[in-house]
């Protein structure tokens, strides 16, 4: 008997070794695949890109260029929406305090606030679901000068990472951004608005819509989206590009090389995202189908 009990720690301990072994090799197989996919999807591109995949049981993850920096456009609205929430959960500003119009908060570019003729006032709701639907950046303006939102203090807080440059973000950044999102309740109102964003033609153009909370960024080169795909093993996927096809040769009103447009607007670059979105997808639901086998 005692013999049999001197034995069973080390059989257990072979048979845990065993099982980080198998575990360790399930991961570089997974991570390889996933490499494979982005190659042959992306091709010449593959260093114009990031990308961030983290399965929110923590059992997968694959980054590309995770800490290259990319001009965020508005990608930025999603931080500044949770700003908005922390401060409501605070008492500081309530969701039908009403907002008004005031002509610094005109800007061109997305949004349907721009086509009113006249704008008026809208209930802080209401500017966030501007913002994150329609990523209206009036609306967007608007809740930035009422909230006071300093966008480097607050992704500094949100992530632990030091921010010091403006407008610019990567893949990591991002992803940290979602998995605060998904985790704290109180955000849920965002993720609903995120649900119901109008533009599909990239992380969700072959999926499900109704399960994908994400938000798109287009800044001239620029073109980007990131999210959380609500699966039965939700996972969290970002992808950030720049010069996904031809610059333009018309430089006319540019005034610096960020500025410099592509020649198909950006529709290469969303096909790429939506293509990557799709793969990455369905080996996501491969590997949970043979997980519950």
């Amino acid at each position: 008997m005692l013999f049999k009990l001197l034995l069973f720690p080390l059989f257990f301990c072979l048979n845990l070794s065993g099982f980080n072994i198998n575990y360790e090799i399930e991961v570089k197989n997974f991570n390889k695949d996933i490499e494979n996919m982005v190659e042959e999807i992306a091709g010449d591109y593959k260093n114009n890109i990031a990308i961030y995949y983290c399965r929110l049981d923590g059992s997968k993850e694959y980054y590309l260029n995770n800490d290259k920096r990319f001009i965020a456009a508005s990608l930025t609205k999603v931080p500044q929406a949770m700003e908005v929430i922390d401060k409501v959960n605070k008492g500081e500003i309530n969701l039908y305090d009403v907002i008004e119009y005031c002509e610094e908060d005109y800007e061109e570019g997305t949004g349907i606030l721009k086509y009113n003729e006249e704008i008026g006032g809208v209930t802080v709701r209401e500017a966030l679901e501007l913002s994150l639907r329609y990523s209206d950046n009036i609306a967007n303006n608007m809740l930035n000068r009422v909230c006071g939102y300093d966008i480097n203090e607050y992704i500094s807080r949100l992530t632990g990472e030091d921010i010091t440059v403006g407008n610019l973000t990567t893949a990591r950044e991002q992803g940290e951004i979602y998995y605060n999102l998904y985790s704290d309740e109180k955000y849920s109102l965002i993720i609903d608005l995120l649900k119901e964003s109008y533009c599909h033609d990239r992380i969700d153009k072959y999926l499900e819509r109704e399960i994908i909370a994400h938000k798109f960024g287009n800044y001239y080169r620029y073109f980007h989206d990131g999210g959380i795909i609500y699966e039965k093993n939700p996972y969290i996927l970002v992808v950030l590009t720049k010069d996904i096809g031809k610059l333009s040769e018309n430089l006319e009103g540019v005034e610096c090389g960020e500025e410099i447009p592509l020649i198909d607007g950006g529709e290469e670059a969303k096909e790429l995202i939506a293509k990557i979105s799709k793969a990455i997808n369905s080996y996501n639901i491969i590997k949970t189908k043979n997980m519950v086998k």
